[in-house]
């Protein structure tokens, strides 16, 4: 008597590997299952590319990083096109890397970011960004020797004919330089929009005409750090505040550590632009502070909570700070005594953080 094969339906295989997509050893395994399973196992082992070096100076390893990937990508071209998202940690691109401008083609990359990379020129980037013609989210911290911003697509290689000015649209962005990219941003020719963010994270050093540049659609706003201007005591400064960003529904300030006293008075210079004599209650909900410091005086914080008993705030639900988990468990105690509106309001929230961890985790 013979018996009959049954096979699961391939649309049943993509249903179950979807499932595994952030386990890559698991889908390494499925690939060797059998032909059915290969290109939806390839598809989640190259949905996000990583690639990261112990030291971005490394010439050997990036080449071989490099020529790797070049070879995969030429003998098997239809992989790049599972790649979603790019992320480059601490690489160097030292060598004619042919491989992440094939990748960066891909119409199906929508995510890019790097940290601590580097690059020879600051045009080598943007002629990789330039090719990621569907790109939604961007998230940039570099440097390089050549900071010069390129004055066309032709000097990039790129037909300026197949790339027309802002028609790639960024939903999300976080820069941790901005002259730079302000300046190309700026040209008529760049090929990202900008203008209609939902989403930005960039240094507190920005000032009100770079932030209003970024349009007023902005639903989530990052600041990191506390302004050196401020800090030096500068008061002619056009410090960034939030009275242009009318749809704003989250605040973050990140890496409030080394200036205690002076964070305070930042935050009330970005937040009493909003008040006003009608006493019309701003948009935002959630405010997200991070205060990394090892050890804690809170000395002006109570003149942050009678700023948040205005009726303008009423609107904010939550304010969450977060803090090193070393300063022990008096921490919660010390934010009661000194904001105790916002505790009785049962708005504040406190965690405790390992920065380290944090850290890795945060571009």
């Amino acid at each position: 008597m013979m018996t009959m094969e049954r096979r699961i339906p391939n649309e049943l295989v993509d249903l179950i590997l979807e499932n595994l997509y952030l386990d890559t050893d698991t889908l390494r395994n499925c690939a060797l299952v059998g032909k059915a399973w290969v290109s939806s196992s390839q598809r989640g082992i190259f949905r996000e590319i990583v690639l990261s070096m112990l030291s971005p100076m490394n010439m050997d390893a990036n080449l071989k990083v490099a020529r790797h990937l070049d070879t995969l990508f030429s003998e098997k071209p239809y992989m790049a096109s599972f790649v979603r998202s790019l992320e480059l940690r601490s690489f160097g691109r030292s060598g004619p890397a042919v491989a992440l401008t094939n990748v960066c083609q891909a119409p199906s990359v929508t995510r890019f970011s790097t940290i601590d990379s580097w690059f020879r020129t600051f045009a080598e980037l943007v002629s990789l960004l330039s090719r990621m013609r569907n790109l939604k989210v961007l998230a940039v911290d570099m440097s390089c020797f050549d900071w010069n911003v390129p004055n066309s697509l032709s000097e990039l290689e790129i037909e300026e004919a197949s790339l027309p000015p802002r028609s790639i649209q960024l939903e999300e962005l976080r820069l941790g330089i901005i002259p730079c990219f302000m300046t190309w941003f700026q040209r008529d020719w760049c090929p990202f929009d900008v203008h209609h963010l939902n989403s930005l994270d960039i240094p507190s050093e920005v000032d009100m005409v770079t932030l209003q540049y970024f349009g007023t659609g902005l639903r989530e706003l990052t600041l990191r750090g506390i302004p050196g201007t401020l800090v030096v005591g500068r008061s002619d400064f056009n410090y960034a505040h939030l009275q242009y960003t009318p749809n704003l529904r989250k605040l973050s300030l990140r890496d409030l550590d080394e200036y205690m006293f002076h964070a305070v008075a930042w935050i009330k210079a970005l937040f009493e632009p909003l008040l006003n004599s009608e006493g019309n209650i701003v948009p935002f909900q959630h405010l997200n502070i991070d205060l990394s410091s090892r050890t804690l005086h809170l000395n002006r914080w109570s003149e942050f909570d009678e700023l948040l008993e205005k009726p303008e705030f009423a609107s904010i639900e939550t304010v969450d700070f977060r803090v090193s988990e070393t300063l022990g468990a008096q921490v919660l105690d010390m934010f009661r005594k000194k904001l105790p509106s916002l505790d009785a309001s049962k708005k504040l929230t406190v965690q405790e953080v390992n920065w380290k961890k944090e850290f890795k985790l945060d571009f």
